[in-house]
């Protein structure tokens, strides 16, 4: 198999380098041609369209998001190379959700009799910005972690700080919960009308974000459906719990509402200038955001997931007795 290989070298700890990898590729067989996750010759590869190649993504999460960006430009699944997983992050969350579970030499062991497969995605456009996310995007306390994150770590320090080995991102997480104000949202779409007071609100693409945040939506099978996750304010106090509790290996569900809604989803009201993308935080120059616009990408990305796994959708976790 012609395999190129898009590494990032900083993804993870403890993880094979770049010329171990292409060792391990070449000694099952494989032709490797290597390429740094920094280094955009990649996309030139990708666009050149060589029939019968791989392109391997070693890395977490966001190495895998800006693969498959590139790969969504392509006019059609049919002009991709497939996409193999190589997971080396700390939740990879994306390669989780094809089946990609084992150690990486249970991946590397496995490739050869992959199966080649779909992988669906959404679209989100908010003013003149157009964007893809392959995890989930949203507004709310996960978008306001994200920001305090990328420009404020220091303040997650300072919140973790004496939390006895609580993990930080947990502890910014129900801080940030119990303190963030609730925002109006609008939900416009052909199966849903909603308006109320809300702290978080989540368009996913898989049944997870962040670091084992379990929102307890499925996989969808379906074209034309988007999973929307909604935290309402009555719900503060069980969100602020969940998130002090989270990484303790509880098995206390998401408090949310969930909605399998077919067709575009706008979300507008009063959301407030920040919104994420996957892990990426956005913030608009001024205002809050007008709307999102969601909706299901028609051409999916072309996969390899492990043979005979299966492809039924997955429930994590049972939904809260009470929630609909």
């Amino acid at each position: 198999m012609d395999v190129l290989l898009v590494h990032n070298p900083d993804a993870g700890s403890a993880n094979p380098s770049g010329e171990e990898l292409v060792r391990m590729l070449e000694s099952r067989g494989h032709r490797v041609g290597y390429c740094p996750s920094d280094d955009p010759r990649w996309e030139a590869e990708l666009e050149s369209g060589l029939a019968g190649r791989v392109v391997a993504i070693a890395g977490g999460d966001g190495t895998v998001r800006k693969v498959f960006k590139s790969l969504a430009r392509m006019a059609s699944a049919a002009a991709q190379f497939p996409a193999l997983l190589l997971p080396l992050g700390t939740a990879n969350n994306i390669a989780r959700s094809v089946g990609w579970n084992g150690s990486l030499s249970d991946v590397l062991d496995s490739i050869s009799s992959a199966d080649l497969d779909s992988f669906h995605f959404h679209t989100l456009v908010t003013g003149g910005t157009v964007d893809c996310f392959f995890e989930g995007a949203g507004v709310g306390v996960f978008a306001e972690f994200i920001r305090m994150a990328n420009i404020h770590p220091n303040r997650i320090d300072l919140i973790a700080h004496g939390s006895q080995g609580k993990d930080r991102d947990d502890c910014s997480l129900a801080w940030l919960a119990a303190r963030l104000d609730s925002f109006r949202l609008v939900v416009d779409a052909r199966d849903a009308a909603i308006d109320g007071k809300f702290l978080m609100a989540e368009a996913m693409n898989l049944p997870r974000i962040g670091r084992g945040i379990e929102m307890g939506t499925p996989i969808s099978l379906e074209p034309d459906v988007t999973e929307l996750v909604l935290v309402p304010e009555c719900r503060r106090d069980e969100l602020v719990q969940y998130f002090e509790e989270l990484g303790a290996n509880h098995c206390r569900p998401f408090p949310a509402i969930r909605l399998s809604i077919r067709g575009p989803v706008i979300l507008s009201g009063e959301l407030g200038p920040v919104w994420h993308v996957d892990d990426e935080g956005m913030e608009g120059s001024t205002g809050s955001l007008p709307q999102l616009l969601i909706r299901r990408s028609e051409t999916p990305i072309r996969i390899l997931r492990p043979a005979n796994s299966s492809n039924e959708p997955e429930m994590l976790p049972p939904h809260c007795p009470g929630v609909t």
